[in-house]
């Protein structure tokens, strides 16, 4: 695909399996029972052979490690056959599909790499994905440009009627040809709104909706999550790349020298990582990940803006939620499914 506002830069890099199986045995050795395994990119199953290697390697290991392990694929759906299923079922891998709503609003900003619209083509796999992953492990990525806005509402519902139940909303940012206006700010706000007010009436139906920030923000809440950002970061949001990367921001990686990001953060010592950086170096290492500063494009300001202003919704959601299942208990099973699938 060609999607215009993708934050990864199309290298030709490849990461060799023996320096993936070593971000694993990293992986696996950090603390925590529960080890959950993202795999995206680009997309993913392109390279459906290194993946069909890899995955059976992060069980055995985690195996011997003593962890719960699990994977999810963040996938574009342009890729399909019966191997994948194979895989899919074997492991009860846990699936992401990319698809910013109804054909209109995602063929505008995710085509083919040969300009055609990729919406059919992902329609027709999303069948099969919806065949052999349960509802509770399937997830659909919805990724925002701002001059989506006009459908923002309509995309959403026609995602919900789909029958997706997990929604996940990336907002575009950091991009530099996409910048928020305040009125767009506002028209986002009040999609987010709708979506969460939506997603609260219908709790008492049992008809269960679930959003990955806010339950990341129930997680928080409730003390089952670190509450201050590097801490959660460091428990949550730790992402690898080629050439021994390590960073708390899937941005970061790939911006230039000009940006406020160290491009390389650090070469050696990542399978040390917990013994040979202290606190101090590791939040040197998280500010140059994600802050920003008075030096940064407009364009990052606005981003930070519609950042802050999902974060709060979201934190709303969650708190709203939290009170209303000490009385409720709708929301009382609600907080538990949404627990159950945290990503």
């Amino acid at each position: 695909m060609a999607c215009s506002y993708c934050f990864v830069k199309d290298t030709n890099e490849f990461m060799k399996l023996a320096e993936a199986e070593r971000y694993l045995r990293f992986f696996l050795r950090s603390a925590g029972k529960e080890k959950l395994l993202y795999l995206y990119g680009g997309e993913p199953l392109i390279y459906f052979d290194f993946i069909q290697k890899i995955i059976p390697f992060f069980y055995q290991q985690a195996k011997k490690f003593n962890k719960i392990p699990s994977v999810i694929i963040v996938t574009n759906g342009t890729i399909f056959y019966k191997k994948i299923s194979n895989l899919i079922k074997k492991y009860q891998i846990k699936v992401m599909v990319s698809l910013s709503g109804q054909e209109k609003s995602h063929n505008l900003f995710r085509p083919l790499k040969n300009g055609q619209g990729s919406f059919a083509l992902i329609k027709k796999n999303l069948k099969e994905f919806f065949k052999i992953v349960p509802k509770e492990d399937l997830w659909v990525s919805y990724t925002l440009h701002p001059k989506m806005l006009k459908n923002f509402q309509l995309d959403l519902l026609y995602l919900i009627k789909l029958g997706f139940e997990n929604i996940h909303i990336e907002p575009v940012q950091y991009t530099p040809e996409v910048y928020w206006t305040n009125s767009q700010l506002n028209k986002f706000k009040q999609g987010v709104n709708y979506l969460f007010n939506y997603l609260k009436k219908n709790i008492a139906k049992n008809r269960l909706l679930f959003n990955s920030k806010a339950i990341r923000d129930l997680e928080i809440l409730l003390g089952l999550a670190p509450k201050d950002n590097f801490s959660y970061s460091l428990y949550n949001n730790l992402r690898v790349w080629l050439g021994s990367k390590l960073t708390f921001s899937h941005f970061a990686a790939n911006l230039g020298k000009k940006q406020p990001f160290k491009r390389k953060l650090f070469q050696k010592g990542f399978l040390d990582f917990g013994e040979k950086f202290g606190q101090k170096e590791l939040k040197k290492i998280f500010r140059s990940s994600i802050e920003m500063d008075s030096r940064e494009p407009d364009y990052f300001k606005a981003g930070q803006k519609v950042w802050s202003i999902y974060d709060q919704a979201c934190r709303d959601l969650a708190q709203r939620v939290i009170l209303k299942s000490q009385k409720n208990k709708s929301y009382k099973r609600y907080i538990q499914e949404a627990l159950e699938r945290a990503i």
